[in-house]
């Protein structure tokens, strides 16, 4: 009796045991983010910039039907991967597909097939030997479910094949520009319960810390866009130092263009944007800090690596002008109300006929106010200061107000020198001053004043003491030399006219901005853009302009077609650096070299024409080095084919210079040209 009780409450034991596996299988489901693939051009290359450059290592490779190599798999972990394909490129954005690593890959196929996604018939093992299938989403990219099995290739390389070295061993996330966000939305959540999070721009997958990024524009999005749209997103516990060691890589030589920004988020996280020879694009962030909303809940498993005088404040703003609205998406003012058919058709020509018109809005312009905390602080100590008050930040956005309070809070932001390629603040201190003291306290221990005309912190043994000063742009006030065309000298604005709204080219009356004192013209808000009457191809161009309020939206056009745009960024660490070529070239200079407002800059622009033959057809591209206040933002550098609105202009071997009025007030002087077309 005694033995047959011991036999039923073990087998009663086993069963519990048992049953969850038994009774209740594990419903489908996304696991994480398995890879993101790409089509390269150039195979040795690729693996030069994912091995050489980030260090990663290649964990497998799948051979053609002639022994070539075909798909190469770079190992970021033991369940994910960036994949490379060596085929020609079938798809917008060089996406081959991305990849959602699923614990049921055969269960998946049925839930999404009841759900009438168009599925495979079966689901086979791939050429890794896992099981996978393939589906469209709603936006017409290929995603690639992957159930990982033992002994595929992707399960010998366990705990292989991942150097200390490489620059992160988590994809945090991938982004794909999409077409609908609400019709996504819904696919991504009925298909796989994702989760949208804050605005819904990502969304998490549930029970992971891998999360999905929907990326949609106002206009549909020329090719260019979906380079800067769809990427893979990597977590690295520390971007600026990671950035600096990148920086004096060797390989740096062979991608000079591959750092192209680093920046802040609100939240503090600092972010770096990485571009191949393809210029498809890395995103690489700091994981989520204290107080961020994350989704709870592990990622998979992955073998881990080792990775002046006393200043009063400055008056409140005023803002007696009112300013057209920028579509930030399109770089074009917000048309006024009325209707549109619809739809665009892109190209080399690009323009925008056939769009939804929209509707006109409104935003201050807030007129700086004198301060004398703000700008560049130097000394002892081994550390720069840029100071910056709260109010610049404030009406440099369009949709914020400045309050009273605002008036007397300041940021400062410590950097080991000035204007350091893809920089990021050694630490940022805040406060709001108190009668003629400014006390400070910031990250990493850092508390401090400004009082006395002296900027003094520390923190543990490092300790600082710098003075205000103000560091004057070496070709400010430069006298054309000889032969050169004065197009404005600070009397008039005859070799100036207002160019014609939907003809750029044409001249439409005389430009009617104001003279100003100190030699200056100053753009007025809805009176135009203003064009040169002569027209140049290889040029030498100097101008001169300053900021005197914000938000600043204005730009320098070589040819009538590419921006070198001006905006209020001193202090900024996210928006477009000034001297950016928004509209032709994919890559961010990587320097903010900006001034303070109300400080006078400089641009200093050698610029190489498109050449072409007796044809027409073109032969090679628009090059131009570019400095701002003495600074190197672009050196022989090729100008793709212009977008956005001057995209409608196609390129050409000559056109006359732009000076661009958005809106706002922007101040210019001292603007010449040296002809070198001749």
């Amino acid at each position: 009796m005694r033995m047959n009780f011991l036999k039923s409450a073990a087998l009663l034991l086993v069963a519990a045991t048992v049953a969850p596996s038994v009774c209740a299988a594990e419903k489908p489901r996304i696991i994480g983010m398995a890879h993101m693939a790409y089509y390269v051009s150039d195979l040795k290359s690729a693996r030069d910039y994912y091995e050489g450059f980030l260090g990663f290592a290649e964990a497998f490779t799948l051979k053609n039907a002639d022994g070539t190599d075909h798909v190469v798999f770079i190992k970021i972990n033991d369940h994910q991967f960036i994949e490379l394909y060596a085929e020609p490129v079938k798809n917008y954005g060089y996406i081959h597909d991305a990849g959602f690593e699923t614990n049921d890959a055969k269960g998946m196929r049925d839930h999404l097939a009841a759900m009438g996604v168009a599925v495979p018939a079966t689901v086979t093992k791939n050429e890794e030997g896992d099981l996978s299938f393939e589906i469209l989403d709603p936006s017409g990219f290929t995603l690639q479910i992957v159930q990982y099995l033992p002994g595929s290739k992707v399960a010998e390389t366990k705990g292989k094949f991942m150097p200390s070295g490489r620059i992160s061993d988590h994809i945090d996330h991938i982004g794909l520009l999409i077409k609908d966000k609400d019709i996504t939305w819904k696919f991504y959540s009925d298909a796989f319960g994702f989760t949208k999070e804050g605005d819904g721009s990502k969304m998490a997958v549930p029970g992971s810390d891998d999360r999905f990024e929907l990326g949609w524009e106002r206009k549909t999005p020329v090719e260019a866009r979906f380079h800067i749209k769809d990427h893979i997103c990597l977590s690295n516990p520390n971007a600026p130092k990671m950035t600096a060691e990148l920086a004096k890589k060797p390989e740096m030589k062979e991608f000079p263009d591959a750092i192209a920004d680093v920046h802040q988020l609100g939240s503090g996280k600092n972010v770096v944007e990485l571009y191949d020879l393809n210029k498809n694009r890395v995103e690489v962030m700091e994981p989520p800090k204290i107080g961020d909303v994350v989704p709870p809940a592990a990622a998979p498993a992955s073998t881990e690596v080792a990775s002046a005088a006393p200043a009063a404040p400055a008056p409140v703003a005023t803002a007696p002008v009112v300013a057209a609205s920028v579509d930030p998406a399109t770089d074009e003012p917000a048309a006024k109300k009325g209707g549109g058919k619809g739809g665009s058709k892109g190209g080399s020509k690009g323009g925008s006929k056939g769009l939804p018109k929209k509707v006109e809005l409104f935003h201050p312009f807030y007129w700086a106010g004198a301060d004398a905390l703000r700008g560049d602080w130097q000394g002892d100590g081994g550390l720069v200061a840029q100071v910056v008050p709260v109010m610049d930040k404030i009406y440099s956005k369009e949709d914020l107000i400045p309050q009273q309070e605002d008036n007397a809070k300041y940021e400062v932001h410590l950097f080991t020198q000035f204007d350091q390629p893809h920089d990021i603040p050694v630490a940022i201190l805040t406060g709001t001053l108190a009668g003629d003291t400014l006390p400070l306290t910031g990250d990493g221990g850092w508390t401090g004043s400004i009082e006395a005309g002296h900027l003094k912190a520390k923190s543990g043994d490092k300790s600082i003491d710098l003075q205000h000063i103000t560091r004057t742009p070496p070709t400010l006030g430069m006298k054309p030399p000889k032969g050169a065309i004065v197009l404005f000298d600070g009397k008039n604005m005859d070799n100036w006219s207002k160019m014609m709204e939907k003809e750029w080219l044409k001249e439409d009356g005389p430009c009617n901005w104001h003279l100003v004192e100190g030699g200056a013209v100053e753009s007025v808000p809805r009176a135009g853009n203003c064009i040169s009457k002569q027209s140049f191809g290889d040029a030498k161009i100097h101008v001169e302009f300053r900021n005197i309020g914000g938000p600043t939206n204005s730009g320098v056009y070589i040819q009538d077609r590419y921006e070198a745009n001006i905006n209020e960024t001193y202090g900024s660490l996210s928006a477009n650096p000034n001297g950016q070529f928004d509209n032709s070239i994919e890559t961010k200079p990587g320097i903010r070299a900006s001034r303070p407002v109300l400080e006078w800059q400089t641009y200093d622009i050698d610029f190489k024409a498109p050449r072409y033959d007796a044809s027409g057809k073109k032969t090679a591209d628009a090059v131009v080095t570019l400095l701002l206040n003495g600074e190197t933002m672009y050196k022989d550098h090729a100008l793709g084919p212009v977008i956005l609105n001057a995209a409608r202009l196609g390129e050409a071997p000559t056109g006359p210079i732009q000076l661009q009025e958005h809106g706002m007030p922007t101040q210019f002087r001292n603007i010449w040209v040296v002809d070198e077309s001749k």
